[in-house]
Formats: C-alpha cells, sequence, structure tokens
C-alpha cells in the first residue's frame, strides 16, 4: 500500500521543523560543533544549526545540556547545566538523573525513560513536558517509540500537553479514517429510535462531500454518434473508437446501428437486460419511436458511472448490441498504452471527458469552481471553527450553529445515554475531527502550512482526501495563491493509493502523480485538455503533468521534506 493506514498520518510523519522553537525554561541537548574567534561557535540544536556567542568554556564536538533563560537583545541565553559534556559511551543514565535533579523531578524510572528519549531525538522540553507527558504515557498504555513519537509531534506545533489533546493528536495517526468512522456511527444512529434524528442530520452533512462521479466515457462515446450538434470530425472519431472496441461493426452507418439497437431492445432474449438499464421502458414505447431518436432518448437517459460500480452496466449495454466486450477489454482500452489515436479520435476522446465531467454536474460555468465551493461547505459542515462560530454567534445574539456542524452533533450526543459501543465511537470520531482542529494551520514565519481531511463519497466509491498546503502570507494576510505547494493524498477506486504534487509558481503549475500502477495514457490524454481548460478559467496555466510508478520498495519514501534553515547571520543565542 502506497500510504500505509491513514494519509493524514503519512502527511504527520513526513513534517520536518524548519526552525526550532526556544522558549524560557527550555532544556535541550546542543552540540558545539565547531569554535570560530571572537568566541562565537556552531551550535547544534536538533536539526538546526545555530549561531551562538560563547560564554562559558565548552569543547568543540561534544553535547551539552542547556536550559533557556530570559532573552537578552532579543537574543536567548543559554544556560549549561552541566560543564560535563554528555557521554557517547559510559555512565548516561547518571547524567539524565543528574539532569532531572537540576529540574527538581523525581527520579523515577518513567521520568528517566521519557528524558532519555527526548534529549536522544534532541527536542526541547520543559519540566512540565516530563510532568505531564509521563502520566498521560503511562495512563495511555504508550511508553514506547510510538507514544514518544506522538509526545514529539505535539511539541512541535506548540501543542499543550493534556490527556484531551494527546488522544485527539493520536487520533489522526491511528484508527480507520474519518469517513469510515463517520458511517458506522451514522448507521448506529440511524438504528436507534430515540438517536435516529441526529444519524439523519449528520448523513445529511455528509452529502456535503459528495461528488458525483460523471457517466462512462464509453456512453459519452454512444450519446456522441447521435449527437448532430456536434463536428462531424467529432462524431466520426466517436464512430473510430466504437470500432476499436468492437460496440460498432467496420463499415456500419450510423442509421443500421441505430436500427440495430432497436431490434435489440425488442427481442425477448434480451428483455432482462432492457428491464435492468431502463426500468419503464416497453415495446410499445420502442416501437413508437423512430431508430435514432430513440437511441438518442435512451442514451440520454443513461446514467452508467464509471468505474466498479458502472462496470456491470455498461457490460449489459454493450452485449445488448450483440458485442463481446469484457471489462478487462474497457480497462486494458482506457488504459490505451501504445494506442495512437486519430486526430479525430482524440477529439472524440476530449470531447467526451468535457461532456462527462463532474463539474458540469454539479453545474460549473465561467470562472467558478463548484467542487472548490463543495469541499469549503464540507470544511464549514464537519465544524473545523466550530468553536469560533460558536463564539461569534454568542457575541451576536444568534442561534448557535450546533446542527448545521458535525462537531456540533457530537458534542450533543456526547450528553445523550448511549451503549459503550455506541460511546466509544463517538469518541473516537469526536477526537479525530478535534485533532484535525488541532493542527489544521502552522505558521513558522512568514510561510503557513495547513493540513486537512475531508471524507468524500466519488459517486459511490467513499474515501477520504487529505490536503496539506504550504505557502506564504501575503501583506494583508491572505495566503498567496500565485507561490504555493498542495499535496493531495487519497485511495481511488481502480488506480487505489495516489499522491498529487501540485506546486505552483507565479501561477504556473508542475503538477506530480504518484501511483503503483503503469500511467493510464489514454485517460490523461482524454481528461489533460479538461484540466487545462479548467486551470485556465482559474487564470492559472499547466507547465507540465507527469505520472511516477513508485515501486513497491519505494512506497513508503515518498515524502515531502521541507527545506531546513541551516546556518545564519548574526548571533541566534548566547550561552
Amino acid at each position: 500500500m502506497l500510504v500505509q493506514g491513514s494519509a493524514f498520518s503519512q502527511t504527520e510523519r513526513t513534517q520536518a521543523p524548519r526552525t526550532i522553537q526556544l522558549s524560557q525554561g527550555q532544556v535541550v541537548k546542543g552540540k558545539i560543533v565547531k569554535l570560530f574567534p571572537n568566541n562565537l561557535v556552531a551550535l547544534q540544536l536538533g536539526r538546526m544549526t545555530l549561531t551562538a556567542r560563547l560564554e562559558a568554556a565548552l569543547s568543540a564536538g561534544k553535547d551539552y545540556f542547556f536550559q533557556v533563560q530570559e532573552e537578552s537583545s532579543g537574543v536567548p541565553r543559554l544556560k549549561v547545566l552541566s560543564q560535563q559534556p554528555f557521554p557517547v559511551q559510559g555512565d548516561q543514565a547518571g547524567m539524565i538523573k543528574e539532569l532531572l535533579q537540576q529540574l527538581g523531578l523525581a527520579q523515577t524510572k518513567t521520568n528517566e525513560w521519557l528524558a532519555s528519549q527526548l534529549t536522544g531525538m534532541r527536542m526541547p522540553f520543559t519540566k512540565g513536558t516530563i510532568e505531564a507527558g509521563a502520566p498521560i504515557l503511562t495512563a495511555a498504555g504508550m511508553l514506547n517509540e510510538e507514544g514518544v513519537r506522538l509526545l514529539q509531534g505535539m511539541l512541535l506545533r506548540q501543542l499543550p500537553i493534556t490527556s484531551e489533546t494527546f488522544s485527539a493528536y493520536r487520533a489522526l495517526q491511528e484508527g480507520p479514517p474519518l469517513s469510515s468512522q463517520l458511517t458506522e456511527l451514522i448507521q448506529q444512529l440511524r438504528a436507534h429510535p430515540q438517536l435516529e434524528s441526529y444519524g439523519a442530520r449528520m448523513e445529511a452533512l455528509m452529502q456535503d462531500g459528495k461528488i458525483p462521479q460523471g457517466r462512462s466515457p464509453v456512453i459519452e462515446l454512444l450519446s456522441m454518434v447521435a449527437n448532430d450538434r456536434l463536428e462531424p470530425s467529432v462524431r466520426e472519431g466517436a464512430v473510430q473508437l466504437l470500432n476499436r472496441l468492437g460496440i460498432m461493426n467496420q463499415g456500419e452507418t450510423r442509421e443500421s446501428f441505430f436500427s440495430r439497437f432497436q431490434q435489440a431492445l425488442m427481442r425477448p432474449e434480451n428483455r432482462e437486460i432492457v428491464q435492468q438499464l431502463w426500468p419503464t421502458l416497453t415495446n410499445e414505447m420502442v416501437r413508437e419511436l423512430a431508430p435514432r431518436e430513440l437511441f438518442q432518448r435512451l442514451m440520454a437517459e443513461g446514467s452508467i458511472p464509471p468505474g466498479e460500480k458502472g462496470s456491470q452496466q455498461l457490460i449489459a449495454l454493450v452485449q445488448l448490441l450483440g458485442s463481446k466486450v469484457t471489462p478487462a477489454m474497457i480497462t486494458s482500452f482506457l488504459s490505451g498504452n501504445g494506442v495512437n489515436l486519430s486526430r479525430e479520435e482524440q477529439l472524440a476522446w476530449t470531447t467526451s471527458f468535457q461532456l462527462s465531467s463532474p463539474q458540469q454536474q454539479i453545474g460549473g460555468t465561467g470562472t467558478s469552481s463548484p467542487i472548490a465551493a463543495q469541499l469549503i461547505r464540507l470544511l464549514q459542515a464537519l465544524g473545523l471553527q466550530y468553536e469560533r462560530e460558536v463564539g461569534q454567534s454568542f457575541q451576536q445574539g444568534t442561534d448557535p450553529l450546533a446542527n448545521d456542524r458535525m462537531k456540533g452533533l457530537l458534542l450533543q450526543l456526547m450528553q445523550q445515554e448511549l451503549s459503550p459501543k455506541m460511546k466509544e465511537r463517538l469518541e473516537a470520531a469526536l477526537s479525530r475531527v478535534t485533532g484535525h482542529q488541532l493542527v489544521a494551520s502552522e505558521t513558522s514565519g512568514p510561510i503557513t502550512q495547513t493540513a486537512i481531511q475531508l471524507p468524500l463519497m466519488l459517486g459511490s466509491f467513499q474515501t477520504d482526501l487529505t490536503i496539506q498546503w504550504e505557502g506564504k502570507r501575503q501583506a494583508d494576510g491572505q495566503l498567496s495563491p500565485d507561490h504555493c505547494r498542495i499535496l493531495f493524498y487519497l485511495s481511488l477506486a481502480h488506480l487505489k493509493e495516489t499522491i498529487v504534487d501540485v506546486q505552483i509558481q507565479h501561477r504556473i503549475l508542475a503538477v506530480t502523480i504518484f501511483n503503483e500502477h503503469p500511467k493510464p495514457t489514454l485517460l490523461m490524454s482524454g481528461l489533460l485538455p479538461v484540466l487545462k481548460s479548467g486551470l485556465e478559467r482559474q487564470d492559472y496555466s499547466l507547465s507540465s503533468l507527469v505520472w511516477k510508478e513508485i515501486e513497491t520498495e519505494k512506497k513508503n519514501a515518498i515524502s515531502w521534506q521541507s527545506p531546513e534553515k541551516i546556518g545564519y547571520q548574526g548571533v541566534d543565542v548566547r550561552i
């Protein structure tokens, strides 16, 4: 699997700190990397290398424990807690005990273990980190590497070390995706008479994450054959593609094809297939219409989606037309490796994707992006800014939005009498939503990084979309849409785990898709013009679209490592 477990967990694991935040009282293990004239040294703290002014006798190449003191002229001062360097070998446990004693902490095995782990990671921590973190990890049964990694992530994001925030942050890394949690909870609520209304309201909110898949491009090709409003070259291309698939016979005219379709509808042996595809269609209705009109009407009514769900219906339709096409043949055709399309075929193929685009079904016109607007509505529906909205409603004297936000409904349910199993699922879902709120935005200087996860329904396929965004804030505080980087993590019905890396400079996009499967050449050739035209409506342009097939042993090597700031001008700290 390309993205192990939760995609959100993957994004969390790949983020590296770009700067180090020093605050009074913190303790960190640092190394004197190099000595310079005028008492200047290169000091390595964690993953950062800073310039320091040395006011104590320390040796190069050695590790020491430092504690952050009050700032002087904007420059933090580091106090050396022990003049003896931290031993590479030998009595390291003794040094940890001495550290705990200087901090006024009990020398318990748990405190010693946690302090040793944090110093080994070169993570800045305070006395309070040990006092709060040790009992939290003990209660959670996570006095292990995973527990420390979670605590490290909370420290990096400067989250309060409490049981509640630990549970919320942990929920992002473990367990099923948010969409699965909410779906199972809704099913339980809908089956409970006293709680059914909550389930119905939550289900309605989930609909904001439902994006139609459009129709199968093969159905669009069939519709295009009878569409006289299209250019003749496009219709001819559709006929050629259907010839390739074996749905239309070589040399067959459109009129004879329509007549053959009408005759097939009236054959008794096809009655079951006809009822499956068009339940209300009768033989009288078939006889009353001219072949072309009948074909146009039934193709317009056909809502066969792409993907697995529509596969059986599509095969039933082509079998009705006397074709022996199989699902494997259609999949192979859509992949299109080694297929050279004629000009007419390429025009028809591109048109079929334009007509079947979900954006067309949602009502996308002009420069607006209805799918983007839908995702924004979903963000609001989840309640990722619920507390702020409640505060604003009290200030304005309006009704809170509890019934219009998923988090509000989850909090209301917490007040109800629930079975232990339902209570457990409710707490897991609530912790997950709260965890997303905690880490939704992280700012380091002018750079802001955001990571969110949204439950989506792509047609009938349920998945989670994780979006990781990094960019600069403009002078007005708004995030710049001209220079940023966006990563999308999601699982698809056929392509499975997929990562889309979008880099934007001067509103020019370079897109890279990471996936385990070979590049679906024909699909991408049909989608590329749709992508370009959609970007142009938003005043963007596409410079490149690259598909990278990921080998099995490299699946988990995909990461987005933010560039680290190494080396500073001037003095960063005083020792």
